[in-house]
């Protein structure tokens, strides 16, 4: 990847520094990303803010309780589903009328996605984590949610 890096500039002139990043990271053969191993882990070459404190999805907790609060007009505490998983529902005042809210556990497999899920039906809302799998952020959020 780098002598194809260097080889593109001497041919075409400065790539700009966006262009660059991408290949770093994401190049088929030699990017950071390519070696399909899990970067973000104790282990290995960073960690991301949900990883190092709960913190920060406890944080985002209040963004997201004030943003159901205001959804539902104000008048009605929204209920979240329990971080410990399960499929649970619960009804939430919702615009359009009614609802129900599930945490779906994380699965495994497909697309090497890890989704943890937190949703309403009938015209609510859902909340999703997309990474790892591990409900690392999702679940913090839910436990601050559900305790505030």
């Amino acid at each position: 990847m780098k002598d194809r890096l260097i080889e593109q500039i001497r041919q075409e002139g400065p790539i700009p520094f966006e262009e660059f990043q991408q290949i770093a990271l994401y190049d088929p053969e030699g990017g950071f990303f390519a070696s399909g191993k899990l970067r973000s882990v104790k282990e290995g070459d960073f960690l991301t803010s949900p990883e190092v404190s709960s913190l920060f999805g406890e944080t985002l907790a209040k963004f997201v309780d004030g943003l159901f609060a205001s959804l539902s007009g104000g008048g009605a505490e929204p209920p979240f589903p329990s971080p410990s998983g399960g499929d649970i529902e619960r009804p939430f005042p919702s615009p359009s009328g009614g609802g129900a809210e599930r945490l779906f556990p994380s699965p495994s497999g497909g697309s090497g996605l890890g989704e943890e899920r937190a949703g309403v039906d009938g015209g609510g809302a859902t909340l999703v984590e997309v990474g790892a799998g591990s409900g690392t952020l999702l679940r913090p959020l839910l436990a601050a949610l559900e305790h505030p």
